[in-house]
């Protein structure tokens, strides 16, 4: 049956509370991660990228490349990347992330648009704060191919790329020498090992070709549900108001019917 104009003007904002809480508790998928529960990680190792300054005499700035395997198939954008960068010495240390191609199995040439400039200042020894770029856009990989992340040093400072502590393992390379210009480094790459512990970090997106899954919170779950329940207890309520003359006058005589009446 259907409700009425006062009805209708009490589910419309209803609706309209459940389409907003929905469109705002929605995760991206996960197109790449190693880190833990609640973000967590090895606070207690890492790989130690840094440049040249007073801290480390004699030494060459280096930076560190991760590989790692996107999720899913097809086109997908990147819309957020979260590292698990502390400060080495103190204080706040800057440096750049970058997503680049895998070539043969060596860092490539870097993805276009990929490269942000960072700073972290999360205590050493500390877990589990992270670095996070949001909104990114115009960012695409491909579904099921590898790439490597890259975090190199902007300054003389030192910064802890800490390791996973989900017994992730995999390829990492290191460069001594100046941050690489987007153009091809396979020579000057040196492997950290074939199955070493990874750096800790993920990337966020959804399918370019629609495929990418938004899953409602649970908090939206339930109120979808508690305003159905409402819309039902209206739709009865209304049936129990509008029952026809035929049914109020029996009614009526079975009342009036009853013994003593």
């Amino acid at each position: 049956m259907a409700l009425n104009r006062s009805a209708m003007l009490f589910a419309l904002p209803i609706f309209a509370i459940l389409l907003t809480a929905g469109s705002a508790a929605v995760h991206a998928d996960t197109l790449y991660s190693d880190l833990g529960p609640g973000n967590s990680y090895d606070d207690a190792g890492g790989w130690w990228s840094f440049g040249v300054s007073g801290n480390c005499p004699g030494c060459s700035q280096n930076m560190y490349a991760s590989e790692f395997t996107v999720a899913g198939s097809g086109s997908q954008s990147v819309s957020q990347i979260d590292l698990a960068v502390e400060s080495y010495y103190g204080g706040a240390v800057d440096f750049y992330a970058s997503i680049w191609t895998d070539v043969n199995n060596l860092p490539g040439s870097q993805v276009s648009g990929a490269s942000w400039t960072l700073s972290s200042s999360i205590p050493n020894y500390t877990c589990c704060d992270l670095v996070s770029v949001t909104g990114i856009s115009g960012v695409s990989l491909d579904g099921g191919q590898d790439y490597f992340m890259i975090l190199a040093p902007l300054d003389s400072s030192g910064d802890l790329w800490r390791f996973n502590d989900q017994g992730d393992t995999g390829p990492v390379f290191v460069l001594f020498g100046d941050y690489p210009t987007p153009a091809p480094y396979q020579d000057t790459w040196i492997s950290e090992g074939p199955d070493v512990a990874t750096p800790a970090f993920d990337v966020l997106g959804s399918s370019d070709s629609g495929g990418g899954s938004i899953t409602p919170e649970p908090s939206s779950l339930v109120l979808l549900g508690t305003g159905l329940a409402g819309l039902a207890g209206l739709a009865r309520r209304k049936i129990a108001l509008k029952a026809s003359p035929t049914q109020q006058a029996q009614e009526h005589l079975d009342i009036r019917g009853q013994p003593g009446s």
